[in-house]
């Protein structure tokens, strides 16, 4: 009888999201380590971290998965309480503008509101925050601008590209606007038509497989970034 170590490295190795999208998953969290004296004292050490759980939650998930073959939703439904959390913080504490920490605070309280009544009305094994994630996307897209136009403001063009915040706002923006619409389609359109139409769900499979390409190109940019930027400028 097959171990369930056999099966997890089979899954982990013939799948095609964990064999391509995890190790481009890792990569910047190793250059955040190699760097993380540059980073040391500044918020950008909580991505570097988060990017480091982020590998391993997949590793968990994808464990729990094999091991007990129910769905690992859980796992993602913390991942985006830790997500946001992140995020929010990272940007609040680097944003200069009081406004903008006001609007930072106000944003990441409406998102959390709408997480904690998924909590309080779903069954948080099985079902997936996809509501509160479109919703905390959007929100940290208006976080990504804010911080564009006040790096542009307070230094200008010439010091962009040593600013973290620049490559970590640009990858998640291009990952948001297009992996979002990837995100609803296949979890509201390819999960239920799979089994009636399989010429609708390759698809939907091909759809996704734009997401995982999305994501690697969005880790590139944040490796790139912990290799290429400065240490940020805090007040």
């Amino acid at each position: 009888m097959e171990s369930i170590w056999s099966r997890y490295l089979n899954f982990l190795t013939e799948d095609l999201y964990m064999s391509i999208l995890l190790p481009f998953e890792l990569l910047p969290f190793i250059i955040g380590v190699i760097y993380w004296r540059k980073f040391s004292g500044t918020p950008i050490i909580w991505v570097i971290l988060y990017l480091g759980y982020n590998f391993l939650n997949e590793l968990l998930a994808a464990f729990y998965f094999v091991h007990t073959e129910q769905a690992n939703t859980i796992f993602f439904n913390i991942h985006d309480l830790i997500y946001f959390l992140m995020i929010f913080y990272v940007y609040y504490k680097i944003l200069k503008s009081p406004i903008f920490k006001k609007v930072t605070i106000l944003l990441f309280m409406s998102w959390l509101l709408i997480y904690i009544y998924f909590l309080a009305t779903s069954d948080i094994w099985i079902s997936f925050s996809l509501f509160s994630l479109v919703v905390g996307d959007f929100l940290i897209l208006i976080l990504v601008l804010l911080n564009f136009i006040e790096i542009i403001n307070y230094f200008g063009f010439t010091v962009i590209k040593n600013d973290f915040l620049i490559y970590l706002g640009f990858g998640l923006l291009i990952y948001i606007v297009i992996q979002l619409p990837v995100l609803v389609v296949t979890l509201i359109g390819w999960m239920n038509l799979k089994a009636e139409n399989p010429t609708l769900a390759s698809f939907f499979e091909l759809i996704r497989n734009v997401g995982f390409a999305v994501g690697c190109l969005m880790y590139s940019i944040f490796a790139y970034g912990f290799y290429r930027a400065e240490r940020p400028q805090l007040v």
